[in-house]
């Protein structure tokens, strides 16, 4: 209610032209407004829920293109001499910080009455709807729901992973041997599916591009491989679907089932309209007369279609939320771009190996966000998410900007440490 109108604000004031990510609102742009004409007599017709298709599609369209501004914005902003380590990577470690605090507070809820009580005073003042929201055995703090909360700890880890080095001696040692071992801790406690699988990967390719980073030139191989993983991950799920239900049908977990049904259910919307989706924001509204029969065994889809109140139904899974609403042409907008994006980061990050013969701090950082935007959709399928939007505007100011490691880092060229330092220890 505070941030969002000024950051409303600013948005006339951000300059488009020159801005990196513009080729990206360009993409969604076009490809959202042909999926819509495409659609346009179903979408107008739509309803659910009380809710009409053209209200969804005016809604969502709007998330996109605030986001992308936000995204920009942030690209434009960065031009400045250490902006990214002062403004965006130190408040990020004090809001972990917090936030890993808060973690500590709602852990205690768990083991003393007294302590729940207060806990939930504190946060009915700071997070609105808590009492219809509290989950018991997981953590979530001051964000609406576990996922999101993981998620944010998964991002400042991308951040701690790479720029800690540039951090304070007496700083520096308290993040790499308090604060990240206490993110990974908490990461795993949340009990969040998006977290964790996000954090995995995250650890591995950490490890990859730890060697990697060290070669002369890039690897083709090595910029796409994220993308890769990304890509057999989604095959090898529709290939072993059978499998796969007959699983999670065992395990009885309401939530996995919901999760799994509107997969399939996306997949089967993207096969009817393989080229152009079904529009921005209809999946719901295709959706009721997909969902495989097994999915009505899971309360969570009953209230989802059929109440009134609950939240609007998800796809929970973003790749799969652009296949079914904008087909093929809205992936290769969406992640098409981003590939380019990726590509055009790695040969940036060896030019400045070579203009510095140092270690690329910034570079290493995002390389992994690439990781991060990739994997945090597998299971989460809103474009509301900050963090992802902070990295590609990362990425695309490193690729706007000279000199993007003395830029972005706050270093002079001489003060820069060799890489023969143990810089990524």
């Amino acid at each position: 209610f505070i941030f969002l109108p000024l950051l409303g604000c600013a948005m006339p004031f951000i300059q488009v032209t020159g801005s990196i990510m513009r080729y990206l609102l360009i993409a969604m742009i076009s490809a959202i407004i042909i999926a819509f004409m495409w659609n346009a007599n179903d979408i107008f017709e739509a309803t659910l829920r009380g809710r009409s298709g053209i209200n969804k599609f005016i809604t969502s369209f709007i998330t996109v293109i605030f986001m992308t501004f936000f995204g920009m914005m942030i690209e434009q902003r960065l031009r400045g001499k250490g902006v990214l380590v002062d403004y965006i990577f130190k408040p990020v470690i004090y809001s972990t910080m917090f936030l890993l605090a808060m973690a500590a507070f709602q852990m205690s809820t768990w083991y003393s009455g007294a302590a729940n009580t207060l806990y939930s005073a504190v946060l009915s003042v700071l997070r609105p709807r808590y009492d219809e929201q509290i989950q018991f055995g997981r953590l979530d703090t001051v964000s609406f729901e576990p996922s999101v909360f993981s998620l944010f700890l998964v991002f400042s880890l991308v951040m701690m992973f790479g720029m800690t080095p540039l951090l304070q001696p007496r700083f520096r040692k308290f993040v790499k041997y308090f604060v990240i071992p206490a993110t990974i801790a908490v990461v795993f406690i949340s009990n969040a599916r998006t977290g964790m699988i996000s954090f995995t990967f995250v650890l591995i390719f950490q490890l990859f591009y730890m060697g990697v980073l060290r070669l002369k030139r890039p690897n083709l191989l090595a910029t796409y491989m994220p993308a890769i993983v990304f890509l057999i991950i989604h095959i090898l799920v529709f290939m072993y679907d059978k499998q796969l239900l007959q699983a999670i049908l065992g395990d009885i977990t309401v939530s996995n089932i919901s999760r799994f049904a509107a997969i399939i259910t996306s997949f089967e919307i993207y096969k009817l309209n393989p080229i152009f989706g079904v529009g921005l924001g209809q999946y719901a509204f295709n959706a009721h007369p997909l969902m495989p029969h097994w999915a009505w065994w899971s309360p969570e889809v009953v209230g989802q279609f059929l109440n009134p109140y609950p939240s609007w139904p998800p796809n929970h899974s973003l790749p799969l939320r652009l296949a079914s609403e904008l087909g093929t042409m809205g992936l290769f907008a969406y992640y098409g771009v981003l590939c380019i994006f990726f590509k055009m980061l790695m040969t940036k990050i060896w030019a400045e190996k070579a203009r510095t013969g140092r270690y690329p701090y910034i570079g290493h950082t995002l390389i992994l966000s690439q990781v991060f935007i990739l994997f945090s959709g597998i299971a989460f399928d809103s474009f509301r998410l900050f963090t992802v939007w902070i990295f590609i505007a990362t990425i695309a100011a490193y690729l706007r900007y000279d000199k993007p490691e003395s830029l972005l880092g706050g270093i002079d060229d001489e003060d820069e440490k060799p890489m023969k330092d143990k810089a990524t220890a």
